[in-house]
């Protein structure tokens, strides 16, 4: 089976940036969606990121960020929401790195 992390660095934003795997601070899991809390210095939405599977005996989901947030607010926590019914599955673990939030 050939795993879908080969194509990341070939998955590129408009701007022209790499993609790349997306650090988060924590996600909540519900009946219709899960939420990933991730950082931002002012400039990012929902639109920069995708999610991915990765097929296997558990399927893993994990967050790609798809454009750098180049803005200079300082840093704070923002929620990005994946819709379930896109995701085709609702068994899955995470893949992203996990890592503490400053001070929270």
């Amino acid at each position: 089976m050939r795993s879908w992390w080969a194509a990341v660095p070939f998955l590129f934003s408009l701007s022209g940036h790499a993609a790349e795997v997306e650090r988060v601070h924590g996600a909540a899991f519900g009946t219709r969606a899960v939420e990933f809390y991730v950082t931002s210095r002012g400039c990012t939405n929902k639109g920069d990121f995708t999610a991915v599977i990765e097929e296997g005996v558990v399927p893993k989901l994990t967050l790609i960020r798809l454009a750098p947030d180049m803005c200079d607010a300082t840093p704070h926590m923002i929620v990005v929401s994946i819709d379930l019914n896109t995701l085709n599955t609702s068994n899955f673990v995470l893949g992203n790195p996990f890592t503490p939030m400053p001070g929270l």
